[in-house]
């Protein structure tokens, strides 16, 4: 034993354990808090296909980004809620189509798709919000 305290493979139970550093929060641009915030709501409210948002609150990859941005209305729409959502929209859809998901195809469509779970589109929409193009 005091061999191997000597070689430093034994702690002595005094000495306190190092400090966890936790992974750095990434910071996001405005659409990348909305993609995140989408994803959030939901892994919270839950995931639909077919229709963006449910009378319950579940909602689609594009019903749950459109429920996050402030002051959006599902009609009319002033300018920065509409950049929000149409930026938050071509982003996941680079995303997609960059890590071969689909090609050329909405997120609608890929939302919709048979095989698409709520996990798949949750990962998705995370994974794009912090994805930078180039």
């Amino acid at each position: 034993m005091k061999f191997a305290k000597f070689l430093g493979l034994v702690t002595p139970s005094f000495v306190a354990p190092a400090p966890v550093k936790e992974k750095p929060e990434v910071k996001l641009d405005k659409i990348g808090r909305v993609l995140m915030d989408a994803a959030d709501y939901i892994e919270k409210n839950g995931w639909t296909q077919g229709v963006e948002l449910r009378e319950d609150g579940r909602a689609c990859a594009m019903g749950a980004i459109s429920a996050v941005i402030p002051d959006h209305t599902w009609f009319w729409q002033t300018k920065e809620p509409r950049r929000l959502r149409q930026g938050a929209r071509r982003r996941l859809e680079i995303y997609l189509s960059d890590t071969r998901q689909c090609y050329g195809i909405m997120v609608e469509s890929w939302n919709d798709w048979p095989t698409r779970t709520k996990k798949d589109v949750i990962n998705s929409i995370r994974a794009a919000a912090t994805f930078k193009d180039g």
